[in-house]
Order: C-alpha cells, then sequence, then structure tokens
C-alpha cells in the first residue's frame, strides 16, 4: 500500500509534470490529474504554467546628452513548453536578471 501512495502523484490544473527516468528524460509532458511512476527510478519535475513576475536590479545609465537616469524594470513570462523548461533553462531568468 506504501508503494502504491509512492507511485501516484497529482497535478493540478496549472502544472504540469516532466518524468526523469534515472537523470534522462522519459517521455512527453504529464498533463493535469493523477501521474503514476516507478518508485526509486523516476523524478517527477513539476513546472508551474502560471505567469511568473521577476524584477530586474536597477541599473543606473547616462544618456546621449549626459543625463543620469535610473532605470528599473519587471519582467512577465510564461512557460509555453514544459520539457524545455524543465531541462534546458533551469534557473536561467534568476541568473541573468538578479544582478
Amino acid at each position: 500500500m506504501f508503494t502504491a501512495s509512492c507511485a501516484v502523484r497529482i497535478l493540478r490544473p496549472y502544472e504540469r509534470g516532466v518524468v526523469f527516468r534515472l537523470g534522462r528524460l522519459h517521455g512527453d509532458s504529464r498533463g493535469p490529474g493523477p501521474t503514476l511512476i516507478v518508485p526509486g527510478m523516476d523524478r517527477l519535475t513539476r513546472v508551474d504554467l502560471k505567469a511568473t513576475v521577476v524584477s530586474a536590479a536597477a541599473r543606473n545609465v547616462v544618456t546621449r546628452d549626459r543625463v543620469p537616469v535610473g532605470v528599473d524594470a519587471v519582467i512577465w513570462f510564461r512557460v509555453v513548453d514544459p520539457v524545455k523548461r524543465s531541462s534546458i533553462a533551469r534557473g536561467l531568468v534568476r541568473r541573468k536578471w538578479s544582478g
């Protein structure tokens, strides 16, 4: 009974699951609802499809007419392909824009 409960994962409607078997991508992304995995061999990575906000670090720049200006930005993004997000772009946005 314990093994069966470890093999079922429930994904919310705004989540997708990507299964890695022994560290390699196994199949395509899994949709919302119950998902079966093999305990000990598979690792399910949950990917949130909701819009995410990342604030970029403030920068001081000088314009062409030599006026100092402070620039601050907020970046909104949404995941379209959960497989690429979980295998290629892990932490890319936070590394690039955090300062």
